[in-house]
């Protein structure tokens, strides 16, 4: 985690907490009771707080979980803090959220791939075109994380032929339809029978395709079955979905695997947005709106005076004179984040001849980071040359 936040220049460290217990045994009531119960713990031992620590929803948590941690201490602790909605992220839109958080991640895990599938060096390696149009895509785990990248690659012009979830695996080799999918599962809380795909029993991993998403669990690609893996392209949307002895096989195999400190950041980068907006006390866009949307107007005017003749915008000059929204100045940011650490990796990967290993290059590149604010800190005495 605290690679994945320097990758995406944002100040925050790597802690992890949370409580081991099955969900599913309990009722609401009681779940709130024990956030609440966790919630004052942490914060009895100094160990919460918007400068502290700031945890954001993982699993089997989300924004309902992260709003009881919030109330916990206004209540208590933060009834004084002026800061106090920024001591989590992840939270619902009328309680200091960010429009823009719930599809981050997924949007970065397809952000992360459009720079390499934009690239034309690196897709003349995998002998395939570069852009999106006619690639064929398997997501494995159809959440929130894949059920959006899915949605963004088929924006992009992709096709998902497949996607498998814990009690069943979809294909359709004319293409699935990542929304319908998405609004069927949260109406029916699983993607069995659905209209629009053939089930299939067994795993889609080793199913050929251009682009593999593993969007789940960890350590799902293994020894075991990485050598079955027919994708060109591994967009890793998971923590640590494959390892070290697949990572092996599966570079030997060529196979371009985009890392998941750098591929499922989006949802961190997008929380530390939220944070700046929490301690700010103003939403993106909210000072700058109608200044921008006047000065293309101005400038569209001016243009046609100067010519004589009645200009017409075209459809992308009207959608950015129209996307001063939070959602849009969120997922624009977020783009540039995400092309920017992507740029980094290459030229890292390029500078230590590592080839398709990203998996380093994308270490080194965070680890880089860390050295250089470490020898300019005054704080680290010791002799770091």
């Amino acid at each position: 985690m605290t690679f994945k936040c320097a990758r995406g220049n944002a100040p925050f460290g790597g802690a992890k907490g949370g409580v081991r217990i099955d969900v599913k045994k309990y009722e609401d009531k009681d779940l709130k009771t024990i956030t609440r119960r966790y919630t004052m713990e942490l914060l009895k031992k100094n160990m919460l707080g918007p400068g502290i620590d700031v945890p954001a929803p993982d699993v089997n948590t989300g924004q309902r979980e992260m709003a009881w941690v919030v109330d916990q201490y206004l209540k208590t602790y933060g009834h004084d803090d002026i800061n106090a909605l920024a001591i989590t992220t992840g939270k619902p839109i009328h309680f200091g959220g960010v429009n823009g958080r719930t599809s981050a991640t997924g949007r970065g895990v397809w952000k992360s791939g459009d720079v390499f599938i934009q690239d034309k060096n690196w897709m003349d390696l995998l002998q395939l075109k570069t852009g999106w149009e006619d690639k064929t895509v398997i997501c494995q785990g159809f959440g929130n994380v894949g059920s959006w990248a899915s949605k963004f690659a088929v924006e992009a012009g992709a096709k998902l032929i497949g996607v498998q979830e814990i009690d069943c695996s979809l294909v359709n080799e004319q293409g699935i339809n990542p929304e319908e999918l998405m609004l069927y599962k949260q109406e029916k809380k699983t993607i069995k029978c659905f209209a629009g795909a053939t089930e299939k029993e067994g795993s889609l991993l080793g199913h050929k395709c251009d682009v593999l998403m593993p969007c789940a669990t960890r350590m799902v690609l293994t020894k075991e079955n990485g050598d079955k893996v027919q994708a060109k392209i591994l967009l890793e949307g998971a923590n640590g979905p494959v390892t070290p002895a697949a990572d092996q096989i599966l570079r030997k195999k060529k196979v371009l695997m985009i890392p998941d400190m750098y591929c499922n950041a989006g949802g961190a980068t997008v929380s530390y947005f939220e944070f700046l907006k929490n301690i700010n006390h103003v939403s993106y866009g909210k000072m700058s709106v109608k200044r921008e949307s006047s000065m293309i107007h101005e400038i569209t005017e001016s243009i046609s005076q100067s010519v004589k003749q009645t200009i017409e915008p075209t459809k992308k000059l009207e959608s950015l004179r129209d996307c001063h929204s939070e959602t849009a100045i969120v997922d624009y940011a977020l783009q540039t984040v995400m092309e920017t650490a992507g740029h980094g990796i290459k030229e890292t990967s390029n500078e230590y001849s590592l080839c398709n290993d990203l998996r380093t290059a994308a270490n080194i590149f965070s680890i880089k980071k860390f050295f250089n604010a470490l020898k300019s800190s005054v704080i680290f005495k010791c002799d770091l040359a």
